[in-house]
């Protein structure tokens, strides 16, 4: 939360995405779910930067982005800069 609070202070554009460890679904029963497998994760988290990238950030025309992912975040990162190569996923 720091990163953001800082990131608002100093006049940066913040999306804030948070990747869960788990997404629910209806016929889930068990009140606890084990972690995804990380390959399940990795396809997931894929997912869902090329969307952020595609539907926002892709849009603005900016000199400078900075990225930073934290936990299994940092995956999102890296995997956005690796397909896309700044970007073409």
């Amino acid at each position: 939360m720091s990163y953001v609070d800082w990131g608002c202070k100093n006049d940066f554009g913040i999306v804030d995405a948070n990747i869960p460890h788990y997404i629910t679904h209806p016929e889930d029963l068990d009140a606890h779910m084990p972690r995804t497998p990380e390959r399940s994760l990795q396809k997931e988290i894929e997912e869902l930067v090329c969307y952020i990238w595609d539907n926002y950030l892709q849009l603005y025309d900016v000199e400078e982005l900075f990225l930073l992912g934290i936990g299994d975040a940092y995956l999102g990162v890296k995997i956005l800069l690796t397909n896309r190569g700044m970007c073409s996923c």
